[in-house]
């Protein structure tokens, strides 16, 4: 009986450190598709500020999708931002916003993934 309070408080503290990490990468995830969309919309002189904001985003939390996610689609996120990278240096328009809108759907899957939601914590 003595040990039943000490599951117990584990057991919360794991679900709130579930929730606190769901809303941190929403928060994260919802920024960075917010800049890709605007970067897929924008004038040309504006799409590279956005995508470079989105880019730093990305790296400054990859740590964070890295240890709530598969790392199969972070690789293929990171692949698309170094493909806008690639598009930005040869001035393909074209080719620059369809990755961001691609990016920006990958990242709003992964958000999805995320949500706090019981379906996701359990």
């Amino acid at each position: 009986m003595k040990r039943l309070p000490i599951g117990i408080f584990v057991l919360v503290g794991l679900l709130v450190l579930c929730f606190w990490t769901g809303h941190q990468a929403e928060i994260v995830h919802g920024s960075i598709i917010e800049a890709l969309t605007k970067a897929s919309e924008a004038e040309i002189w504006e799409q590279t500020a956005s995508a470079e904001q989105a880019r730093n985003e990305w790296d400054a939390h990859r740590t964070l999708s890295a240890a709530i996610t598969d790392h199969t689609a972070l690789d293929e996120i990171e692949a698309g931002f170094a493909q806008l990278e690639v598009y930005r240096r040869q001035n393909n328009l074209t080719h620059f916003t369809a990755t961001c809108a691609r990016l920006s759907q990958l990242i709003s899957a992964l958000k999805e993934g995320h949500e706090l939601s019981w379906e996701n914590v359990l």
